[in-house]
């Protein structure tokens, strides 16, 4: 094994990306996307809703329109059979994807034909309503489109969570002790992620809750979560930064990028404080644990290396 890329040090975070998972826990891969299970109401949608997507991460989103507002004999209570089958006779979204019902779990399933992208984001109303980045006790889904933080990127934390290590010891008459010692173990990550904007968008995303443009009197309103919430949307980070040989670096000189994937979230927005002649900093807190997914265990982050052509290559625009 090659270490090649060992000796190298990492200046300022460069900005980080956030989307949420499918509504079983698992990524929104390019051939794993899962909408609703069971039965949908389409009666709130129109004929000329559209489903946005965008393949690769970056570049514009393709609109393509889907008209939904009569599939089945009750379109209040659409099944998955029936969705797919209305899918699938849409022109401009079966040149690309497939609909069906997931094997595993029976949800929408929707996958791109080719599987030759990095990502796949869905998004608009018709990905909404089916429930594309919902979560357990969610009436609506988000998407699964990346929310950028770059340009307004603070500083991220990403403390370890570790369970202590233990000693146990058991005492016999004479006063001796015989003691057992289990290590430590690294269970995830509690990122600490500032950013210098608000972004309801990302609020919505780790939280949950509700913006809307309609109320009298205001441009927007966040309502978060009630009690009532028991459950917390889960997703996924990208965390870069900027990678140097050590020794005098120029800025520009970058070496590659560092990314940490944190592969499945939970979190809630950190205290906000107004003060005075200071701008005000958001926080959102985070959680990142080892997951089972399908009797398999997976640990809650990874860490890559990457040139600064694979960087590139991922379309991610800042600055």
């Amino acid at each position: 094994m090659s270490y090649e890329f060992d000796g190298k040090t990492i200046f300022s975070v460069e900005g980080s990306r956030w989307r949420r998972l499918n509504p079983d826990g698992s990524y929104p891969a390019v051939d794993n996307q899962l909408g609703f299970l069971g039965t949908i109401d389409l009666s709130g949608l129109i004929t000329t809703d559209v489903l946005s997507y965008r393949l690769g991460g970056s570049g514009a989103f393709t609109n393509v329109i889907i008209d939904l507002t009569d599939v089945g004999v009750d379109n209040e209570a659409a099944s998955v059979a029936e969705v797919v089958i209305a899918l699938n006779l849409v022109t401009g979204f079966s040149d690309v994807f497939t609909a069906s019902a997931d094997t595993v779990t029976g949800r929408l399933k929707i996958a791109e034909k080719a599987v030759t992208a990095n990502y796949l984001e869905l998004n608009g109303n018709v990905a909404i309503t089916l429930m594309f980045g919902s979560f357990p006790g969610a009436s609506a889904g988000f998407g699964t489109h990346w929310v950028d933080c770059f340009d307004d990127q603070g500083a991220v934390g990403l403390p370890k969570e570790i369970k202590d290590f233990e000693e146990i010891e058991v005492e016999n008459g004479d006063g001796s002790t015989i003691s057992m010692v289990t290590s430590a173990l690294l269970k995830g990550l509690n990122p600490s992620l500032a950013l210098s904007d608000e972004k309801y968008e990302l609020k919505q995303l780790i939280m949950g809750g509700d913006n809307d443009q309609s109320v009298t009197g205001v441009r927007n309103r966040y309502t978060p979560p009630t009690t009532s919430q028991v459950y917390l949307p889960a997703f996924a980070g990208e965390v870069f930064g900027a990678t140097y040989d050590k020794g005098s670096n120029r800025r520009g000189s970058m070496y590659g990028y560092r990314r940490i994937n944190l592969n499945n979230c939970t979190g809630i927005e950190g205290d906000v404080s107004l003060e005075v002649k200071a701008w005000a900093t958001y926080q959102f807190n985070i959680r990142v644990r080892e997951f089972v997914l399908d009797g398999v265990k997976y640990p809650g982050y990874t860490e890559d290396d990457l040139t600064f052509a694979q960087f590139t290559a991922l379309g991610i625009t800042f600055g």
